[in-house]
């Protein structure tokens, strides 16, 4: 038996008081779901004789049918997979459960606790399932940066033990020179070149969007070879060496569902990758340019073409040089503001709506997004996580709320 999600139901030796109609119950709420349900657990030596399934698992639920069974909680908690931990009212079933949870967040475990499922909150239950389940295929993942300083990253203070706690993420760092020897040799991409050719432009030509297109051939071989995920990249140093921006490759590889992060921004580039598994939905990283009251001004050279309404092709605003995008939303679209401290241990997190969502300033980058917090938007001055926040179309604060939790984040 094999399955990315496992309950286990857990019981003291000492009291095993109705176990089977407590496993039948859950198993009927949860029978339209796919999740594997392993015989009633004792000991600890029970556990680790179903040691291949737990591991083979991306999320394992403690159903806590007793008493006296925190030390089981905490052994499933050491396969290091997302861990719901699931009690019900009788049998001192939440004592034992929130005795572990303890524990475990101590131990900086990754957990949720829910307690009575019922007809009612099943959905909710279903949520956590979910997400639990999109953090989970995250781990082991490799990341790469494209960088031309290895100092570069302690510099931008990123907890990289944290991170390595939290999501088991690994960073492979590729050196710029390196990058651009690959640029150099590489073919343009055809796809990138077919959907930009037909875009809105204003003096972008076809050889612009060739040399583009070959930054996209670039970074498709090398996450293929080094066998990653997602990167980021340093802008600035390889436009000032080549004269070619990375923006249209960054937008149309979050298109294809690959993220890309500007400015190798690595806490930037983790959150985007959480809202994309979270909510398969494209994403976009901004620079924080105003605020005022509850207004947020993000804007940004590149845009993933999926997000927006409309958009064109222009220049980079720094450098003048090659493409950038200018993407447009309609006003009063509702949005999602995330964004992960670089220590990786705070999550900033705001719902609103687009107040302009067009460029109206020639003095930022081509995307500008005027935004209308739920929420003082001053906390982004009175406790700063980053220059960048990430923006997701919809309203997802719900979901990250218990991202949140399963991650041990506070948010800001």
């Amino acid at each position: 038996m094999s399955s990315e999600i496992v309950l286990v139901p857990l019981c003291s030796r000492f009291n095993d008081v109705n176990i089977r109609n407590i496993i039948k119950h859950h198993a009927e709420l949860i029978k339209n779901q796919a999740i594997s349900i392993l015989k009633p657990v004792k000991s600890i030596e029970e556990i680790m004789e179903n040691s291949e399934i737990l591991y083979s698992a991306k999320v394992i639920i403690a159903l806590v049918c007793t008493g006296g069974v925190s030390r089981l909680i905490i052994k499933l908690s050491e396969f290091n997979k997302p861990l719901i931990i699931l009690s019900h009212p009788k049998q001192n079933s939440l004592a034992s459960a929130i005795h572990a949870a303890v524990i475990l967040r101590n131990k900086k475990k990754l957990f949720l606790l829910h307690h009575d499922l019922t007809k009612r909150n099943l959905s909710e239950f279903i949520k956590k399932m979910k997400l639990s389940k999109a953090i989970s295929e995250l781990y082991g993942k490799k990341i790469l940066l494209i960088t031309h300083d290895e100092k570069w990253l302690l510099e931008e203070g990123y907890n990289l033990d944290e991170l390595s706690k939290i999501l088991k993420l690994q960073i492979d760092l590729l050196m710029l020179e390196d990058f651009i020897k690959r640029y150099e040799e590489s073919n343009p991409d055809q796809e990138l070149i077919d959907k930009f050719s037909k875009a809105k432009r204003n003096t972008i030509n076809d050889e612009d969007i060739k040399r583009s297109a070959k930054v996209f051939s670039a970074i498709k071989y090398l996450l293929v070879k080094r066998n990653a995920i997602a990167y980021g990249i340093r802008c600035f140093p390889f436009i000032m060496r080549t004269g070619v921006t990375p923006c249209l490759a960054i937008s149309h590889s979050i298109d294809k569902g690959i993220i890309g992060a500007c400015e190798a921004d690595l806490g930037a580039l983790v959150t985007m990758l959480l809202a994309f598994n979270i909510t398969k939905q494209p994403v976009f990283m901004g620079n924080i340019e105003d605020l005022h009251n509850n207004q947020v001004t993000l804007a940004h050279c590149t845009v993933a073409t999926r997000l927006v309404d409309d958009f064109q092709l222009l220049s980079h605003f720094e450098t003048s040089k090659s493409v950038g995008i200018r993407g447009i939303l309609k006003p009063e679209e509702k949005v999602t503001l995330v964004r992960l401290s670089n220590d990786f241990k705070k999550l900033f997190l705001a719902t609103g709506e687009i107040v302009i969502g067009e460029a109206w300033s020639s003095e930022f980058c081509r995307t500008q997004f005027k935004i209308r917090l739920n929420r003082n938007a001053e906390i982004l001055i009175d406790e700063p996580v980053s220059s960048h926040l990430i923006l997701i179309r919809g309203d997802w604060s719900s979901e990250f709320e218990q991202v949140a939790k399963i991650l041990g984040l506070r948010i800001v």
